[in-house]
């Protein structure tokens, strides 16, 4: 079957686009070329358009090294044509591989599928594509002609319309094309639409037919998955309440899926960055869009607020439907659900939901230390049902991943900035329990280093100061009152914030105006910060680390990863963005030291 559609693929390669994205209109007309059953579609923008666009991006990633990638690439597709010429192309595509039915696993001979090529003269783009030995085989067919592909002795069919040209390795479709029915156009939603023909590569994918076509396997895939959550969940370190979570959001997941109509997925090259974008369509009425209904979206301009040189950066937009689902999240369970540890954590938990939390942002880096700011209708209630919570922590505690030690030591009024007043609470982690955590294939040496590593990075105390006033609720995490008024400072001075430094704003074009949820992560400090914690467990291992490693940061450097997530009533779509900036960054910090050391 692979051998039967090296042609096709071939054809679908060869589409080459400008830099930039075709007219929506125009790419509409191709798509309509693509019969409405089509429950799988892959879309390319073309291979010398793609190539020029990651040209662009490793100029900004990794200069040093771009143009010889980029030659590299080019000297890859021309050596892969095996002697065949790409004449006639339209320079505006798309260009699309469809399967006409989902494909089956085990099914033999060559899947129901076609290839449809945009080009600007049909005849001169069969001239040089085909081989001499495969223009001699052409045969005319009622509607459609045929041949066969050298070296395989397969055979293919192809249908011309009027600026295209379709390949297809079975002749029952290449009937049915003939036919020419409704196109893929009168079947998905603009937004979708929109959506698949603008990226580089693309993949559209008909739920209604998965659901339908794969039922049994998507039903046995929940099965199995809650299953194994009962039988290895315990022994993955799993409590009742985080199995019950971890239960919930398989069960979610399950729903979103049955509920959708339609997914598109996508790859783009940017010059700032790489953008991957996943779009799923809901069913009107489903429970899911009723879930997400009326979900809210921010500019979260707070964010831009935040202390620079934090390794996260979140935000997030609430509702009651969302808060009451990502609530075990946010505020997790402690103990067992009939203890009275548990009773009272879960009260204080309902009196923070009580005052009607709208909007989140926050900050976090290691050594621990970060910043939240909460907006809420009840800033007071949510800060007095905080208080409560941190009261409700016993000794073997699990806070943030972390155990403690002993009850939390909470004290009201420590502290107080700008009319402000903040409770004090000190937490000690038992740090030998995260040891446990490595599990008893490990040598003892190394998970003792790993500790060692981790004590340093995470420290054996965390103070946390909250407080709250009319607009909203603070908190700060710092190994000091210092600490915390520092960041408490920089947010409410805007000094020293993320906000001017190029990174952050950057990330933030390349990601969707508004969402619910944004989040990003400066990827080179925290691979820094985990390098420097596993350091001395790498003592004993043959690794050599250059003199310095990793190397500095470059001066205000932000390399940052971004993902942002947009919730609706007919849509749920998230976007994941790699900033050049963040592999230019890790590259001269990780890399470049090694190459260095090579040289010398």
């Amino acid at each position: 079957m692979r051998r039967s559609l090296s042609l096709a693929f071939l054809c679908l390669a060869a589409g080459a686009l400008p830099l930039g994205a075709a007219p929506l209109p125009a790419a509409k007309t191709g798509l309509s070329q693509v019969p409405a059953s089509a429950p799988l579609v892959i879309q390319m923008r073309g291979l010398d358009g793609t190539i020029d666009r990651l040209a662009a991006f490793l100029k900004a990633a990794v200069p040093d090294h771009a143009d010889l990638a980029t030659l590299s690439l080019k000297l890859g597709l021309e050596g892969g044509l095996d002697g065949r010429s790409l004449k006639a192309l339209s320079k505006d595509g798309p260009h699309f591989v469809a399967f006409l039915e989902m494909p089956k696993p085990n099914m033999e001979g060559p899947p129901k599928m076609a290839v449809v090529i945009s080009t600007t003269d049909n005849q001169k783009f069969l001239d040089g594509l085909l081989k001499d030995g495969e223009k001699k085989a052409l045969k005319k067919e009622d509607g459609y002609k045929s041949t066969v592909v050298e070296n395989t002795g397969e055979p293919m069919f192809i249908v011309e319309r009027d600026g295209f040209v379709l390949f297809t390795p079975r002749k029952d479709v290449a009937k049915e094309l003939v036919q020419k029915g409704a196109g893929l156009d009168s079947r998905i939603s603009e937004p979708l639409m929109e959506k698949l023909l603008g990226f580089d590569v693309g993949a559209y994918l008909s739920m209604d037919v998965l659901n339908k076509d794969y039922a049994e396997q998507i039903k046995a895939a929940k099965k199995e998955l809650l299953d194994n959550l009962d039988n290895q969940g315990g022994a993955a370190g799993l409590d009742k309440a985080q199995l019950a979570l971890a239960k919930k959001v398989i069960g979610g997941l399950a729903q979103s899926v049955e509920d959708s109509k339609g997914i598109v997925a996508g790859l783009e090259f940017r010059p700032t960055a790489v953008a991957m974008h996943l779009q799923s369509e809901l069913r009107p009425g489903s429970p899911t869009a009723k879930l997400l209904g009326d979900a809210p979206a921010s500019k979260f301009d707070d964010l831009g607020k935040l202390p620079a040189g934090q390794i996260f950066y979140v935000g997030g937009e609430l509702n009651p439907a969302i808060l009451d689902t990502i609530k075990p999240v946010l505020f997790p369970q402690i103990g067992e659900p009939d203890s009275k540890e548990a009773k009272a954590a879960a009260a204080a938990v309902e009196k923070i939901v009580s005052g009607k939390p709208t909007t989140m942002v926050f900050s976090s880096s290691i050594p621990t230390a970060g910043l939240q700011i909460w907006r809420a209708a009840d800033p007071k209630a949510m800060f007095a049902g905080q208080v409560e919570l941190f009261k409700a922590l016993a000794g073997g505690s699990n806070f943030g991943g972390m155990a403690l030690k002993e009850p939390p030591t909470v004290k009201v009024d420590a502290q107080k900035l700008r009319d402000v007043s903040f409770t004090q609470v000190v937490l000690k982690i038992d740090l030998d329990k995260l040891g446990d955590q490595f599990g008893p294939e490990l040598p003892e040496d190394f998970k003792k280093a790993m500790l060692e590593g981790m004590k340093k990075a995470i420290g054996e105390e965390i103070q946390i100061f909250v407080g709250a006033d009319d607009k909203g609720v603070y908190q700060v995490t710092s190994k000091d009152w210092a600490g915390a008024q520092k960041l408490l400072d920089a947010y409410h001075d805007g000094k020293d914030t993320v906000r001017p430094l190029d990174g952050y704003g950057q990330i933030r074009k390349d990601l969707p105006t508004q969402a619910t949820v944004v989040g990003l992560v400066d990827f080179p400090t925290y691979l820094a910060q985990v390098v420097e914690m596993v350091k001395p467990a790498l003592g004993g291992l043959p690794i050599m680390l250059p003199a310095k490693f990793p190397a500095e940061a470059p001066k205000g450097s932000a390399g940052f990863l971004g993902m942002a997530a947009s919730l609706g009533k007919d849509r749920a779509s998230a976007d994941f963005v790699i900033s050049a900036e963040c592999v230019l960054v890790t590259y001269k910090r990780f890399v470049a030291p090694f190459l260095r050391g090579a040289a010398e």
